[in-house]
C-alpha cells in the first residue's frame, strides 16, 4: 500500500448521490482509496457499481455528495494535477490529421499553450512523432482519422492523452470496443508506455484479464451502492505477455476476482 508521502490520489469516505426519475440514487457509498504516484490501479465490478463515477470525480467532472478527494496532497481544486483522459470511443476531429489531433492538448494545457504558436512546427511536432513511434504509428502522422482502423485510432487516442505529460491518466474502458486480438495487442502497448513514462493510472474495465495484465493493484467494487470490497496486488511479474495471462497463476487470480464480483460475500482480499 502507498505511504502518505507517495499518495497522488486519495478518496476519503466519498459518497455520490444523484436524482433519477425523481428519486435519489446512491452511486458510491463511503469509498476510501489511496493511489501512489506512478501506480497502475484497475477498478472492476458489475455494471452500475460506480467505477466510472470515480473517474469523473477524480477528473473534476462531478462533485461528491460527501467525503473528501485529495489530489497531490491537496483537496481537489482546478489544475491540482495534470490529467490525461482516454475513453472507449476515440473522438478524433475528422478534419485534422492524426498529428494535429494529438497536438490539441498542447494547444490548451499550461504550460504548453503559451509555447504553442512558436513550437507547433518544431519541438511539439517532434514530441508528437516520438509518441507515435512509441505506439507504432510514426508513418501515419499525416493521415486523417477516417483512414485508420479502430485499433490504430485507439493508439492515437492514447498518444493524445499522454502528449502533455500528465501526472494522472484516467482510462475508461479504452479497449472495450476492439476485437480480442487488437485488445491484447494494445495491452502490450499500454504496458510499454506505462513502464517507459510511469504516469499514475486509474483504469476502469470489465475485462478481468485486462485488469490482471495491466494493473499493479485491482480494486473490486460491490453492486450499487458502490463500495470497495477488495484491494489486491496482482501476483504477476513484469513485463507481462499475452501467453502469461493464460498461466495457472493468472487464471486463478481472475477466477478469484470473478467470485468476488459475482458473490461479494466471499470477499477475502480486503
Amino acid at each position: 500500500m502507498p505511504t502518505r508521502q507517495d499518495i497522488l490520489v486519495e478518496l476519503e469516505r466519498l459518497s455520490l448521490t444523484f436524482e433519477a426519475g425523481g428519486a435519489p440514487v446512491t452511486a458510491l457509498d463511503n469509498v476510501s482509496l489511496k493511489v501512489a504516484d506512478g501506480e497502475f490501479v484497475a477498478l472492476i465490478g458489475p455494471s452500475g457499481c460506480g467505477k466510472s463515477s470515480i473517474l469523473r470525480l477524480v477528473a473534476g467532472l462531478q462533485k461528491p455528495s460527501s467525503g473528501f478527494l485529495f489530489l497531490g496532497g491537496r483537496e481537489q481544486a482546478a489544475n491540482a494535477l495534470s490529467v490525461g483522459l482516454a475513453f472507449q470511443n476515440p473522438t478524433m476531429l475528422p478534419w485534422l490529421t492524426i498529428e494535429r489531433n494529438i497536438m490539441l492538448p498542447l494547444k490548451v494545457v499550461p504550460p504548453f499553450r503559451q509555447q504553442y504558436r512558436r513550437e507547433r512546427t518544431r519541438s511539439f511536432r517532434d514530441k508528437v512523432h516520438e509518441m507515435l513511434r512509441l505506439v507504432g504509428l510514426e508513418q501515419f502522422a499525416s493521415h486523417f482519422p477516417w483512414q485508420l482502423s479502430g485499433g490504430m485510432l485507439q493508439r492515437a487516442n492514447l498518444c493524445r492523452a499522454l502528449i502533455h505529460e500528465p501526472q494522472l491518466l484516467l482510462l475508461d474502458e479504452p479497449f472495450g470496443a476492439l476485437d480480442q486480438f487488437t485488445r491484447e495487442e494494445l495491452w502490450g502497448v499500454m504496458q510499454n508506455i506505462w513502464q517507459a513514462r510511469r504516469p499514475t493510472v486509474l483504469l476502469v474495465t470489465h475485462d478481468l484479464r485486462e485488469a490482471a495484465f495491466l494493473a499493479e493493484r485491482t480494486i473490486v467494487m460491490s453492486p450499487r451502492p458502490g463500495r470497495i470490497i477488495s484491494d489486491m496486488q496482482v501476483p504477476l511479474a513484469r513485463p507481462r505477455t499475452s501467453e502469461q495471462s493464460y498461466s495457472v497463476e493468472a487464471v486463478e487470480f481472475c477466477q478469484h476476482l470473478r467470485r468476488l464480483i459475482s458473490d461479494p460475500a466471499t470477499e477475502t482480499g480486503r
